[in-house]
């Protein structure tokens, strides 16, 4: 019981929530793309060669692989979060950052006014994919909490 009401608890911080996500969409969902889009065929072996040398630390090649792997992974649990949102905040979000609209162009094209859009229409989408994104918490919670879920004085 305990536990069920400290997750619906509203302990949310909105405005930081709103700006992690902001920052996931606009910075590391697009570097994801385009690390998991990265084509691995041109990675060779090492070659052994008879001449002494300093040894690398770690497997650069393995790595490449798990950073490519764990991108598609951020892709493909982005994409995933906005199609687990409300339709509207669906179409916001595909159309900002799946087909990427600029916020004016997104406003126009479902019809509403700049400030209902910055005010009301967008952080509600935002909020909406940060309670959908499966691979992070990218919601922002308040730290005015003690352990029982109640309101520190």
């Amino acid at each position: 019981m305990y536990e069920q009401q400290f997750l619906l608890d509203d302990d949310i911080d909105y405005k930081a929530t709103e700006a992690n996500v902001k920052h996931f969409l606009t910075r590391i969902y697009p570097r994801a793309k385009r690390m998991a889009g990265k084509d691995l065929s041109g990675i060779q072996s090492p070659q052994i060669t008879d001449m002494p040398k300093g040894a690398p630390v770690g497997n650069p090649l393995e790595q490449r692989i798990i950073q490519r792997s764990y991108a598609q992974q951020v892709v493909k649990a982005t994409v995933d979060a906005i199609y687990r949102c409300d339709a509207f905040s669906r179409e916001v979000l595909d159309l900002l950052y799946l087909q990427g609209y600029s916020d004016s162009a997104c406003y126009m094209a479902i019809g509403y006014q700049r400030s209902q859009y910055f005010k009301r229409i967008k952080p509600k989408a935002l909020r909406q994919f940060a309670e959908a994104y499966a691979l992070d918490d990218l919601e922002i919670h308040n730290k005015n909490r003690t352990q029982n879920g109640l309101k520190a004085d």
